[in-house]
């Protein structure tokens, strides 16, 4: 039976009497299996970050315009030339005059940079067209299938002018500066030092890499590690710290006074009592420092305070350490050599050669056991 033969009221009504499927979590059309798409959540922009691709079918100019969803409330981002911030919250169907069947949201922006900028005419327009969109009482949006895209539908004369930005990685935020990052001490203020920075021994290096919610790193002799229940642009929390247990076999090695310094310094440093505190906070200073009188930078952690610091790091370079958190020293092997293995090089027979080869496999080398 072809739908052509059937009465318009009949088909009106195959059409549009939608069943909800409890099943599928979407609507059916009665006698059929055609899923009837659900309207965007505005959960779903909570946390995203967005580039502007295209204003009414036209391309933008590239690295434009950006709107970061920061909460369920907060929101930033960027109009062309200014970065701005301010508020966003969902507004109920039908606020949106012209399309009540998409979900409709709001934009207040609060505040916003005073930056000069030399635009052109297009860039100018394209900004202000943008902004534009933002500051209507409310503006409906939709997602791509795979929501990749998000679309904004200006209202212009009575039309809906899409305006279509495509999905980014969202910007590091300045509390999460830390995450991933790995470092190495140049000076610690030991117990009684009043605040001065000693350097760290040589061949024993402090270090201190952070995750999302952990720290670990190496005292300069013990492997330690900890957890970071909060962290923000200012400070950290750490707690439940934990420790490798070496050894040394004097009261009096230096190795013992780094350590003891260091993890005082995790554990004990802002605690008036004689037992540690459950969670330590350490304030923490992230800048640039032009290394010596050289034109190159480098970032700098210095955990306390300028006035009172507890520890200097810079950034911990790859290669510079070994599992063990050892300084890996650069050993020329005794088979990189251009000169005759016996001194004659019409001596160098393929068994003389092999007999040197054996003999220096093992010549200057270190092993550390891992079992026994």
């Amino acid at each position: 039976m072809r739908l052509s033969n059937l009465p318009s009221l009949g088909l009106a009504s195959i059409l549009f009497n939608a069943l909800q499927s409890h099943s599928h979590k979407h609507q059916l059309l009665r006698g059929g299996q055609l899923p009837i798409p659900e309207a965007p959540s505005t959960e779903k922009l909570v946390g995203t970050h967005w580039q502007l691709k295209k204003i009414g079918g036209v391309p933008a100019i590239p690295d434009s315009q950006e709107l970061f969803f920061k909460t369920e409330t907060e929101l930033s981002g960027n109009d062309g030339c200014n970065g701005f911030r301010g508020e966003w919250g969902t507004v109920e169907n039908g606020q949106d005059s012209h399309n009540s069947d998409r979900p409709s949201i709001t934009f207040d922006i609060l505040a916003t940079n005073r930056r000069m900028c030399r635009l052109t005419a297009e860039a100018d327009e394209q900004k202000s067209n943008f902004m534009g969109a933002l500051r209507q009482e409310a503006i409906s949006f939709s997602f791509s299938a795979d929501e990749k895209e998000l679309t904004l539908y200006h209202t212009l004369d009575g039309n809906d002018v899409p305006i279509v930005m495509s999905r980014i990685p969202s910007p590091v935020q300045p509390h999460e500066r830390l995450i991933g990052t790995d470092w190495v001490a140049t000076g610690i203020v030991y117990p009684g030092s009043q605040n001065e920075l000693l350097p760290v021994l040589k061949d024993y290096p402090v270090t201190l890499s952070f995750s999302k919610d952990q720290i670990d790193g190496s005292s300069g002799t013990n492997q330690f590690f900890g957890d970071i229940p909060k962290m923000t642009s200012m400070e950290f929390q750490v707690t439940n710290v934990g420790q490798t247990l070496m050894g040394w076999e004097e009261d009096v090695d230096p190795r013992r006074f780094q350590e003891n310094a260091w993890m005082n310094i995790l554990t004990t440093v802002n605690d008036e009592t004689e037992s540690p505190p459950e969670v330590v906070t350490l304030p923490y200073t992230l800048f640039d420092e032009r290394i010596g009188d050289t034109d190159e930078w480098t970032k700098v952690l210095v955990l306390g305070s300028f006035q009172a610091p507890l520890a200097r790091f810079v950034p911990l370079k790859d290669g510079m350490l070994d599992e063990w958190g050892k300084p890996i020293k650069q050993i020329e092997s005794p088979l990189a050599h251009d000169a005759p293995l016996n001194g004659h090089e019409l001596q160098d027979t393929p068994v003389l050669k092999d007999l040197y080869l054996d003999t220096f496999q093992l010549a200057g080398s270190k092993w550390r056991a891992t079992n026994i």
